[in-house]
């Protein structure tokens, strides 16, 4: 088991890496410079939500019978936590 302690710990970089990824696809989605028509903030959402989307669309999908009303998807906030929680459980 000691042999993969490494491992656990680049996958848990990893989560970190992808956490910083949803986190900046749900900034980046609130922001829109110059009318949000900018090329870059385009390509930048384009590619965030490429990057986010297979992970957070399953969960958007399960959890829209309790957005509907309210009209905020929680799906990155659940992701986050999913994420958090796999992280925690990897031994150190």
């Amino acid at each position: 088991m000691d042999a993969l302690i490494p491992i656990f710990g680049l996958v848990r970089v990893a989560l970190n890496l992808y956490s910083f990824l949803i986190l900046g696809s749900v900034i980046l989605s609130w922001i829109t410079f110059g009318g949000g028509d900018h090329p870059s903030m385009h390509t930048a959402q384009e590619f965030l939500h490429k990057v986010t989307e297979p992970f957070l669309g399953p969960l958007r999908q399960a959890l829209a019978p309790l957005s509907q009303g309210i009209g905020l998807d929680f799906s990155p906030l659940i992701g986050l936590l999913i994420l958090r929680f796999i992280a925690g459980m990897l031994p150190h």
